[in-house]
């Protein structure tokens, strides 16, 4: 459970970094958002479109995915001119479909199952945020001073 829950405080601090309106909208009454996230960008696409993108894509391990409220997928971005951006989209656990790949003995408790999302609509900015923001503390929330910690620096290896 210590490696679920790892990547659940990670996480958080990751949520911490979208706009405090869909912090609202996320935590609603609850205490907690149980957000797994996964980092292979490339495993997801995102398409510009009239007040958002349309996020497809199938991730591997998604750790903590089974006891999730909300999902964090990293996508390539396509804006309208052409340019590819790294983000991170949030969406509800209810927009995200599950695929029982996690036939594991030592770690079945963190429930990695791959997940899909299939053409789902995201409205930003409020909930989609660049990659690198998250890391760097530049995300478009990043104006407080928990909100600025340099998370690659402790990630790095």
């Amino acid at each position: 459970m210590g490696w679920l829950i790892g990547f659940y405080i990670e996480h958080a601090f990751w949520l911490a970094e979208y706009p405090e309106a869909v912090q609202d909208q996320a935590y609603g009454d609850a205490d907690h958002v149980l957000a797994p996230a996964a980092l292979n960008l490339a495993a997801g696409t995102a398409t510009a479109v009239d007040g958002g993108y349309q996020v497809k894509g199938r991730w591997s391990w998604g750790t903590g995915i089974v006891h999730a409220t909300w999902v964090i997928a990293g996508c390539l971005a396509h804006e309208a001119d052409g340019t590819v951006i790294q983000m991170m989209f949030l969406l509800p656990r209810s927009e995200v479909e599950t695929v029982d790949t996690w036939h594991i003995s030592g770690m079945c408790g963190t429930g990695s199952w791959d997940y899909l999302i299939d053409d789902v609509f995201v409205p930003p900015p409020e909930r989609a945020v660049p990659f690198l923001g998250l890391l760097d503390g530049t995300a478009p929330s990043a104006t407080q001073v928990l909100r600025r910690w340099p998370g690659g620096a402790l990630d790095s290896r």
